[in-house]
């Protein structure tokens, strides 16, 4: 499923990025939405830049983002399967690993600037809800969803702005929306 759904991303223009599981545990200090006792800190951090493993696709995908801006590349579409990475806070210090620490699956898409480059005899619009949305819709058809049980309402979150959420079964299944101004800052 998981390379099905990638060449597809693939040939809607997204490129797929693998990002460092490591990052800043400031971005846990900073944003209420992550959980703070579920941090998994390194014993011996190589640098503050890379003290924690990741709770969230977020923050490296909006550095991914931060740095092709910054050269000049304003238009694109990522995507990124990758794990997240959880602490049990009430499990015992000498419990087993899978009970102390908990990996979990995302996929995460990106997207930003133009549909397509400008040419002769048509003019590209921004990249918006709708957009997204349509891929989203591909992936869950991919993926065989039934649209019959897919439940979709908006909900409010501190990361995520105009946010949509998708449940099957009241399970999350996803999350479309823009970042909070506050956090692209």
């Amino acid at each position: 499923l998981q390379k099905k759904i990638s060449t597809y991303l693939a040939d809607v223009g997204f490129f797929e990025v693998m990002n460092n599981s490591l990052t800043r545990a400031e971005y846990a200090q900073k944003f209420d939405f992550i959980n703070e006792a579920e941090t998994i800190n390194l014993m011996n951090p190589l640098s503050s830049e890379l003290g924690v493993l990741r709770q969230t696709l977020l923050f490296s995908g909006l550095e991914n983002i931060a740095r092709n801006l910054n050269n000049k590349q304003n238009s694109m579409r990522l995507s990124e399967f990758g794990k997240t990475y959880h602490l049990n806070p009430e499990s015992p210090k000498d419990a087993a690993v899978t009970e102390r620490y908990l990996e979990k699956e995302y996929l995460t898409l990106f997207a930003t600037g133009k549909t397509y480059e400008d040419i002769w005899n048509f003019t590209s619009k921004d990249l918006d809800m709708f957009y997204l949305k349509n891929i989203v819709n591909n992936i869950l058809i991919k993926a065989n969803v039934d649209f019959d049980k897919l439940e979709v309402s908006t909900e409010e979150s501190t990361d995520i702005f105009n946010q949509v959420v998708c449940r099957v079964n009241g399970e999350l299944l996803g999350r479309i929306g823009q970042v909070q101004p506050h956090i692209l800052k």
